[in-house]
């Protein structure tokens, strides 16, 4: 969810009064007194200036764990923020630690916040002005985004898929699928090969079954902002996404 938060400012205005050397040519006179017509008032122009907030959740009570995978996966994806209530999410927010995805919690007694156990983590009180909540968001989400640019992939031995800190843990066909993926991050890699590690590849539907698995493996990696898209001559690839 994308918001944004419209204000206006006012251009220079713009005097265009004519010259003392301008002739009646150039103003057109008053047809009852033959005198040039006064200059119209200078124009103010107002140009629109567009804030766009993060992406954000704002979550409420927690509902089936498909959705709540599904909104991790947007956040990460979008480098966006979870926006929490303290102290009711404080499971949502380890499980958003362990993905590197920012919170911002919401307090409302500000004697009694939460403990801030990173830096992507901050907390407002209820009352906080609309222009503090967005100057955090956007705060926390880049400070999200340039974490994850800066960390390092690695897939271990036990099946973890590791982004710096973050972490996903992956079933056997995903972790297959990964490993040739990520030993050529952000080149295609030809779906003949990778078929080699979908489960199903010995069915003669092999290229469903690799659809299917490639498109699990986007959805386990999402969270940490990876995706795997495909790309032209039956390939595929993993990146950092850039949404």
């Amino acid at each position: 969810m994308t918001t944004t938060r419209v204000g206006s400012r006012a251009a220079d205005s713009m005097d265009e009064s004519p010259g003392d050397e301008a002739s009646s040519l150039d103003t057109p006179a008053s047809p009852e007194t033959d005198d040039p017509l006064e200059p119209p008032p200078a124009v103010e122009r107002t140009a629109l200036v567009v804030h766009a907030s993060p992406c954000t959740v704002w979550f409420g009570p927690r509902g089936p764990e498909s959705v709540e995978r599904e909104l991790a996966a947007f956040l990460g994806s979008h480098n966006g923020v979870a926006v929490l209530q303290w102290p009711r999410d404080t499971n949502r927010a380890a499980h958003f630690a362990d993905f590197g995805i920012p919170c911002l919690w919401l307090v409302r007694d500000p004697d009694d916040p939460p403990p801030m156990q990173s830096a992507l983590q901050e907390w407002l009180p209820h009352s906080a002005s609309d222009d503090e909540v967005h100057d955090c968001l956007e705060r926390l989400s880049e400070h999200g985004a340039a974490r994850r640019q800066a960390a390092s992939l690695e897939l271990d031995g036990d099946g973890w898929l590791h982004l710096g800190d973050s972490g996903v843990h992956l079933a056997p066909t995903a972790e297959r699928l990964a490993t040739l993926l990520i030993d050529h991050f952000d080149e295609a890699v030809d779906d003949a090969m990778l078929s080699e590690g979908s489960e199903n590849a010995s069915t003669s539907r092999w290229n469903n079954s690799l659809s299917s698995d490639l498109m699990r493996l986007d959805r386990y990696v999402n969270p940490l902002g990876l995706e795997v898209i495909p790309v032209p001559d039956h390939a595929h690839l993993i990146r950092r996404c850039r949404h």
